[in-house]
């Protein structure tokens, strides 16, 4: 399991610096730290109504490091907990974790947890060359700052971009240990794919939905302006006019994103020299979210994405992007 530190001018959580992990779904629990909750005590003063929350020590720290309080009532579950939840429901249906790949985020001393997981079942062709692959993502914390959640996302192999994931496909629980251990999560995986299928499906639409620069321009300056802020409303129109991305020079509080002065850099991987459909402008969203350094506010405007490109599309197009 490869675990790297992410530079802080790549990723932060909440402020933290972000450790990474690829490897394989069966090597990921034990690459990941434990917890311990205590008494919350202040030289002979007990707290009766609040736990402390301790990282155990790592092999490459010793120390037992505080990373939260939480209520007497709250229920922790560890990160390994939630992993091997998933990898053993992957077991059931006879799908090998050693086989399983995974990308996987957490904070500094470990409180946040994420993880996106590849699902063994058949990828899903949007365009001639265009695939979408279906995958797991997880999420947890033991600082209250996470509910638990699974859900099915899907990953764009052209570039990586992973697509917002749609309400219906996520399942997410306030920590409690007894739900836990009485459902499966491959029995809402499962019964939900073939309607997440449906709706990736329905993205293929979105290709034939055209648009037109007078169109594009109103939107950026106006929705994308207006939630994601001028600059990257800019980037925004430089990527879709021309494929490349480009850096925002300053600009006076009056000036539209379609004014500010740009210059550009280096190519979107994906985007096509000029956008002119609704598939390809959602695409250049998906990229701009994710690259982010702050992993709270690629999440954020992930989800945003959908919102966003609802008005380009017609009003029989819409459920999709609800």
């Amino acid at each position: 399991m490869e675990c790297k530190r992410l530079p802080r001018t790549e990723a932060v959580w909440q402020g933290q610096s972000v450790y990474r992990f690829k490897g394989m779904l069966a090597d990921l629990e034990g690459a990941l730290p434990r917890f311990a909750r205590v008494r919350l005590t202040h030289e002979d003063a007990l707290n009766e109504y609040l736990d402390l929350v301790l990282r155990e020590p790592t092999d490459d720290d010793d120390r037992r490091v505080p990373v939260a309080t939480v209520s007497r009532r709250y229920a922790l579950i560890q990160h390994q907990d939630a992993v091997a939840w998933v990898r053993k429901a992957f077991e059931e249906q006879e799908w090998d974790p050693s086989t399983i790949g995974i990308t996987a985020w957490m904070s500094e001393y470990g409180e946040r947890f994420r993880a996106e997981i590849a699902l063994p079942v058949e990828a899903e062709a949007v365009n001639v060359g265009d695939m979408l692959r279906a995958e797991v993502r997880l999420w947890n914390s033991v600082d209250r700052s996470r509910a638990f959640e699974v859900a099915i996302g899907w990953m764009r192999l052209i570039c990586t971009n992973g697509l917002a994931v749609w309400s219906g496909d996520r399942l997410r629980k306030i920590h409690h240990v007894d739900w836990m251990s009485r459902e499966s999560p491959m029995d809402f995986l499962l019964e939900r794919l073939p309607k997440s299928r449906d709706q990736v499906a329905e993205l293929r639409r979105w290709a034939e939905v055209k648009i037109t620069m007078d169109r594009l321009v109103g939107w950026v300056d106006g929705d994308v302006s207006g939630k994601w802020g001028k600059t990257r409303a800019a980037r925004v129109l430089h990527i879709s006019r021309t494929g490349s991305d480009c850096a925002v020079g300053r600009h006076a509080e009056a000036r539209k994103p379609s004014e500010l002065e740009v210059t550009g850099l280096a190519k979107v991987p994906g985007a096509p020299a000029k956008t002119d459909n609704v598939y390809d402008l959602y695409q250049t969203l998906l990229w701009l979210a994710g690259q982010e350094k702050s992993l709270e506010q690629r999440e954020s405007m992930t989800a945003e994405t959908l919102p966003l490109i609802a008005p380009l599309l017609p009003q029989s197009m819409r459920g999709a992007a609800a």
